[in-house]
């Protein structure tokens, strides 16, 4: 299908040149939406290890390691992909990214300022709004909480705790929980 098919495209570009950081990030790329982020860690690594400056490789490492249950390594390539790239197009996605993170080391206040700077942005997604709504529904900030879900259901419609699970590139069982948790202290339908 489809997904054999990227697979087997991204592979073959790092067969035809091994030292295109383009074909790692593509390939990493790959596994994280697959969503397999232990597997996209290595790739990430090593387009940045070609290219230091590759901002989106950074990034997606920093959510790799997140999504995998690495959130406290993920802080700084994600600073280091806004610094590289403070004017990106996905700004907004590399703040949620940052929001999502601090979510999973249960610093919600963090998460709750860059998840309200994520959504100022352009290419926002309901996953965008799902770290803020969580650190929101944990610090109790349960009238904040209710606009963020009505926000979520605007960019998702009929969204619920069942399709969240259901859509997540989030593999750790326990960070999981833990922004599920959250939504349904802000009250997102299950």
């Amino acid at each position: 299908g489809d997904r054999d098919k990227a697979l087997q495209a991204a592979k073959r570009a790092i067969e035809l040149d091994t030292e295109d950081a383009w074909s790692h990030w593509a390939l990493g790329l790959f596994y994280y939406v697959d969503p397999d982020p232990v597997a996209a860690i290595p790739e990430f690594e090593h387009a940045i290890r070609l290219n230091p400056s590759f901002a989106d490789a950074h990034s997606l490492l920093g959510n790799s390691l997140a999504s995998a249950g690495r959130a406290e390594e993920a802080v700084p390539h994600i600073e280091q992909a806004i610094r590289l790239s403070p004017r990106d197009p996905i700004i907004g996605i590399m703040h949620a990214r940052m929001a999502r993170a601090f979510l999973f080391l249960r610093q919600h206040e963090k998460a709750a300022e860059w998840g309200k700077s994520a959504l100022r942005q352009q290419n926002v997604s309901w996953p965008t709004s799902a770290s803020f709504t969580s650190s929101l529904g944990h610090l109790g900030r349960l009238d904040e909480a209710r606009q963020a879900i009505d926000r979520m259901q605007t960019l998702q419609p009929g969204i619920t705790i069942g399709f969240v699970r259901d859509h997540t590139t989030i593999t750790h069982r326990d960070y999981l929980d833990h922004l599920i948790d959250g939504l349904r202290k802000a009250g997102l339908p299950e």
